[in-house]
């Protein structure tokens, strides 16, 4: 592992002719506390996607939020939770003080990183709302990560790494107050989702049958649709049709995609299926929303 760059975000690409920021920090993890004008840094003035995970903890104020083209207002505290990939955009009102964290999956700890392979089943909203007590808490968590981000010493990244993982642990009882399993016990439902969770994040592309992904777990597509629906309350091909339609939506979006390529990518037999695919599931023809949502965020 590389040691962990200084706290200065290093490079921010806009990619000005698709209207969308590409945010590629050269470093494993950053964490830093924005208010006033230090957060127009952060504030983007389109949607962006990262390469990381993000973690915002909006101490005071209010923000309006997009995520993946949902509207949210946030309150503060609260905490916002951001899988890799997801297109976002925060616009920050008048008195907001946040604490904005950033970390690639390689840098949690390896007891931990079972967690990214099904962050939504942990945390089942992109908001967390929070009362004082539980503020306190993760505000705990938080200053112990900053000084030790803004420090040089010997095994910083260790110290980073297990500071990480209780945050997000903590980050999760404040979701579900009842002890979160970490082990990917192959035998329970929450560890065969782990898995064809973190399968599916890998080949949704080129694989999207459930018997696909059974095969790969060594089970049959009956119980692994029975231990999807035990934690989603979906089966297993709601949630590999769910990614690739959300993939699909991201792509449009970027101008650089024609519909025929995104076909492609996605491996549906032709753009024709594609269309009939993407109707079927958001009512609109993937020409008809890549114009919308252009003309929402543009």
């Amino acid at each position: 592992m590389q040691n962990v760059a200084i706290e200065e975000r290093k490079e921010q690409k806009l990619l000005v002719k698709d209207k969308l920021a590409v945010c590629k920090a050269d470093t494993d993890f950053y964490i830093k506390r924005l208010s006033g004008e230090a957060l127009a840094n952060i504030a983007g003035e389109v949607p962006f996607r990262h390469d990381g995970f993000c973690i915002s903890i909006l101490i005071s104020g209010e923000m309006e939020q997009y995520v993946d083209f949902d509207r949210q207002m946030v309150t503060g505290p609260a905490i916002t939770m951001l899988e890799r990939g997801q297109i976002h955009q925060q616009i920050f009102g008048e008195g907001c003080e946040l604490i904005h964290i950033y970390f690639k999956p390689d840098f949690l700890m390896t007891e931990t990183q079972c967690l990214l392979n099904c962050w939504s089943c942990m945390f089942r909203s992109a908001v967390i709302k929070m009362d004082e007590e539980q503020l306190k808490e993760v505000l705990s968590y938080c200053r112990m990560l900053i000084n030790e981000f803004r420090q040089n010493r010997p095994r910083k990244d260790a110290v980073l790494r297990n500071l990480l993982s209780a945050l997000i642990i903590a980050c999760g009882r404040i979701v579900a107050p009842e002890p979160v399993h970490l082990k990917n016990e192959e035998t329970q439902p929450q560890g065969i989702v782990l898995q064809f969770k973190m399968l599916v994040d890998k080949h949704f592309r080129d694989k999207v049958q459930v018997s696909d992904y059974a095969e790969m777990l060594y089970i049959t597509a009956g119980h692994l649709n029975d231990s999807v629906k035990a934690v989603f309350g979906r089966n297993a091909k709601n949630l590999i049709d769910e990614k690739r339609i959300m993939e699909a939506k991201r792509l449009l979006y970027l101008r650089h995609h024609s519909v025929k390529e995104i076909a492609y990518e996605l491996s549906f037999e032709d753009d024709a299926y594609f269309n009939r695919f993407f109707k079927k599931h958001t009512g609109l023809t993937p020409v008809f929303f890549q114009k919308q949502i252009r003309e929402k965020y543009n």
